[in-house]
């Protein structure tokens, strides 16, 4: 190591310049790393819900939902909002209905309204742009403040709001300045930043080879990278500022620093890496990518920090030595004795900690859902109670069974909504309906219906509607003088037709009276060949029933399609409650049961309730597979640098116990957590915050060579507590700051649990790690280390 030292600091200038070489192409790069932004596309393959969706997705293409909740409007502009919205190029469908309460509340109307786009499309973005618009020239305002009349909420609405830039900028200035204030040179801020900056490009910069990357590792990996990887820098710079004290050559001290924290700078960075690999052995594919690229960043820190951050120092020695100054580092006499006197009490303390942390752990359960959590999904929040919408596939041509499905499903008690083609456009409608549903007259409805029913008579019809054989007083059939029956006239009282089409002078006129009965599907298509241009009826339709239509055609053509793909169907649920409700977990075991029945398990179920009801089993099992890879993988790491195993037993359970007890506590105060962030707490803390409680043991077994029990604990606090606060402190103010500033809730639950855990697991090493360690004094104490043997550091001095 003191030869590499040496021929890096002899060519400190061409090692400058060939990081600066690589951190310019990485940076070219960056731009071209695919960030996927969809996070269900990291979802297990083996769920029948991922399985449903992909299908779902290739059937009917991309869709999305959003939620308008407009205030103060009569139910006329409501309808009126209502039919803005649907004429927005983009938008599906808009749910309304003035009488439901689920719909109505006070001031305030609900409406749902699904997109045409992928939540995370362009499209979407460039769809909500129109809404508000829409909603704009309607008289409603969507914009934020006290005027604001008009909500805009949902998936895609969440999915545009990024304040990531602005998240992560406060993050770095917040620990710049911590760094400011534990620092002990007004410029060592700058080169650590600098050199870890380095690394961090490097690491973004080669996520262009990889296929894609989430936008949760896209968002948070950068500032992990610098947090967990801080401490290497803080150890090697006050390894070499004991050296420097002790020689007048920056190249003989750096030589030696080098030499001196090797060790414990490659278990700590082995630590951090183990742990975020064994995410990799996760099936909810979001492990394998925050591990891969996580661990290859902080490879990156490692290198630069064995590479460039020497030459940095040596370059800087004499800046570094006129900057110099205070710097907190508490010398811990008196809590050291404290902690020796208490030092079997806390030991068991120790163990309490572990059996507590696992009693607790067992109790909780993790969140497969998050919700949107803009300000305006949250103001819809307040006043309408939350809906969840499923969708079930079945082979297309089932219509009998689905019609049966549907009929079971609506019984349900918390299913407010289901729909299929058998229950909307195939289901059969009186003329009144009929009218409601296309706009069209319904004196032209029952005329078409009439004439699809007896195609025999269609020509005669035809002709008493245009006039040309039965005519009223001024040349019409029913005395109008353009020669058009009247529209306007009710279908249910029209005398009967002709008997027969022998009759030379027909006397009826061209509304039949016999009641009618056919569905949507049925009207659109009679209607398309009634009024071809080879038809008999086709002159009689005016210029405003083709044009009235065109558009219910256009419509039912959108509507089928919405509902019928090539090869697969759906039905359109929603449920009364949140996805991961209880009432949902019952409501989707009971669809499924219904589903299993009528298709003879050929059927899929899609959906947020979908997925949270079959998710636990898969993550449970990939919880235990990381816990015991991270705590088999980094036991042994700790064993190989210590070589003692009720040392690394100790370490590893204290750690693990600060991890179970901030799982455990979120789960007692109710708090939901996301399965993300508690793989992520697991994977990640066990390998950062461990490298503490290394760098603690590593002290406190260089001062026990020559001193005695009450010394070391001393030495050792005296010797880690800066870097531990320092380190530790910026994982915390990182991970706090984003999780309470990121306007993604995803981004927002991993962070702040993280911090949660850092300061549970910083605490436990503070505060139990020294009293245990002095009751395992005969474990901890390096044998191999004679007495009075010169002083050795891993960590700086006082």
């Amino acid at each position: 190591m003191e030869k590499l030292s040496r021929f890096l600091t002899a060519h400190a200038g061409l090692i400058l310049a060939l990081y600066l070489g690589l951190a310019i192409a990485s940076a070219l790069a960056i731009p071209l790393a695919h960030v996927n932004r969809d996070l269900s596309a990291y979802l297990p393959s083996s769920l029948q819900s991922t399985e449903a969706l992909q299908l779902m997705r290739q059937q009917f293409g991309s869709e999305t939902s959003a939620t308008v909740m407009v205030k103060g409007a009569s139910d006329e502009q409501l309808a009126d909002v209502a039919a803005a919205l649907e004429r927005v190029d983009g938008v599906g469908s808009v749910r309304f209905d003035a009488s439901d309460p689920l719909m109505r509340a006070d001031d305030y109307a609900r409406m749902t309204l699904s997109l045409r786009a992928g939540t995370y499309d362009e499209r979407a973005a460039a769809i909500l742009d129109d809404l508000r618009q829409a909603l704009r020239d309607q008289g409603f305002d969507p914009n934020t403040g006290e005027g604001q009349s008009v909500f805009v909420g949902g998936p895609a609405v969440q999915a545009n709001d990024d304040n990531l830039s602005i998240t992560l900028a406060i993050a770095c200035v917040l620990l710049t300045l911590i760094l400011f204030v534990m620092a002990r040179s007004w410029i060592e801020p700058f080169m650590f930043l600098g050199t870890i900056g380095v690394a961090i490009v490097l690491g973004m910069g080669t996520n262009a080879l990889l296929p894609d990357v989430s936008k949760l590792t896209f968002s948070i990996a950068a500032i992990l990278q610098l947090v967990l990887s801080m401490d290497y820098s803080i150890m090697l710079t006050d390894a070499y500022r004991e050296q420097r004290a002790r020689t007048d050559s920056p190249h003989d001290a750096m030589a030696r620093a080098l030499s001196r924290t090797a060790t414990a700078i490659a278990s700590s960075s082995a630590t951090t890496v183990a742990g975020l690999l064994c995410m990799v052995a996760m099936s909810f594919a979001i492990g394998p990518d925050l591990g891969i690229v996580l661990a290859k960043g902080v490879l990156f820190s490692l290198l630069v920090v064995f590479t460039l951050l020497p030459a940095c120092i040596v370059l800087l020695d004499r800046a570094l030595l006129r900057t110099a100054k205070p710097a907190p580092r508490p010398q811990m006499s008196a809590y050291a004795r404290l902690q020796h006197r208490g030092r079997a009490a806390l030991a068991v303390g120790m163990v309490v900690l572990v059996v507590a942390g696992f009693g607790l752990k067992s109790t909780l359960e993790g969140s497969f859902y998050t919700a949107p959590a803009t300000a305006d999904d949250k103001a819809i929040d307040e006043r309408f109670p939350a809906l969840t919408n499923l969708a079930a596939l079945y082979p297309r041509g089932q219509e009998d069974a689905a019609a049966r499905a549907l009929e079971r499903i609506e019984a349900l008690d918390g299913v407010v909504w289901a729909e299929g083609l058998a229950n909307t456009l195939d289901r059969k409608r009186d003329v009144a309906e009929l009218s409601r549903a296309t706009g069209l007259d319904e004196a032209v409805i029952a005329r078409i219906a009439f004439a699809s029913a007896h195609p025999d008579q269609a020509a005669m019809l035809a002709a008493a509607a245009t006039g040309s054989e039965t005519a009223g007083p001024n040349g019409s059939a029913d005395g109008r003088e353009d020669g058009r029956a009247d529209r306007s006239a009710p279908a249910a009282t029209p005398t009967a037709p002709p008997a027969s089409t022998d009759q030379a002078t027909p006397t009826a006129p061209p509304f039949p009276a016999e009641p009618v009965s056919m569905s949507l599907t049925e009207l659109v298509e009679a209607a398309a060949a009634l009024t071809a241009p080879d038809s008999p009826l086709a002159a009689s339709a005016s210029d405003e029933d083709r044009a009235r239509l065109d558009a219910a055609r256009k419509r039912l053509d959108e509507a089928r399609d919405a509902m019928q793909g090539a090869q697969w169907s759906r039905l359109a649920l929603t449920l009364d409650a949140g996805p991961e409700s209880a009432t949902s977990r019952t409501l989707v075991a009971d669809v499924r049961r219904i589903l299993a029945d009528e298709f003879e398990g050929e059927a899929r179920l899609a959906g947020d309730a979908a997925l949270t009801s079959e998710a636990p089993a898969v993550f449970s099992k990939d919880l235990t597979l990381v816990t015991l890879l991270t705590i088999g993988c980094i036991f042994a790491i700790v064993l190989a640098t210590f070589r003692s195993i009720p040392l690394a037993l100790a370490l590893v359970a204290l750690i693990q116990g600060s991890i179970n007890l901030t799982c455990g506590l979120t789960s007692a105060f109710g708090v939901s957590t996301y399965y993300v962030a508690l793989v992520i707490v697991q994977a990640i803390l066990m390998g950062a915050t461990i490298d503490y409680a290394i760098l603690y043991t590593q002290n406190y077994r260089l001062a026990r060579a020559h001193l005695d029990v009450r010394a070391s604990i001393q030495r050792a606090l005296a010797q880690s507590v800066g870097t531990i606060a320092t380190s530790g402190g910026i994982l915390l103010t990182a991970t706090l700051t984003l999780g309470l500033v990121s306007s993604d809730p995803t981004t927002a639950q991993v962070c702040l649990t993280l911090a949660r855990g850092t300061a549970v697991a910083v605490a436990s090493i503070v505060l139990l790690l020294p009293g245990t360690l002095a009751t395992l004094d005969r474990f901890a104490r390096p044998k191999s280390l004679a007495a009075g043997k010169n002083e050795q550091s891993a960590g700086g001095d006082a």
